[in-house]
């Protein structure tokens, strides 16, 4: 079966920090987001069938995020299904 490798020069995604759990390819995940800003771009994504960039908070007790409190390792992936829970 023959490999294939892609090599992109630059991508710019959107980013989405997820709290106490790492992303892994072609595993489909469920996870909870609080952020009124996270949850539209992830609407948005879905919608659209974007890709996002999912990577893991250092701590996950720290509320107000930069990007000094992100791993600089993630995972691209996509938004198959958005559930809203009251």
């Amino acid at each position: 079966m023959p490999k294939y490798t892609e090599k992109i020069e630059k991508l710019n995604l959107p980013v989405v920090p997820v709290r106490g759990l790492v992303v892994f390819p072609s595993i489909p995940i469920s996870f909870e987001i609080n952020s009124k800003a996270h949850a539209a771009l992830c609407e948005e994504a879905e919608k659209l069938g974007e890709q996002i960039f999912f990577v893991s908070q250092k701590d996950m007790a720290k509320e107000k995020i930069t990007a000094a409190d992100l791993y600089t390792v993630g995972t691209v992936g996509k938004i198959k299904q958005l559930v809203h829970i009251p």
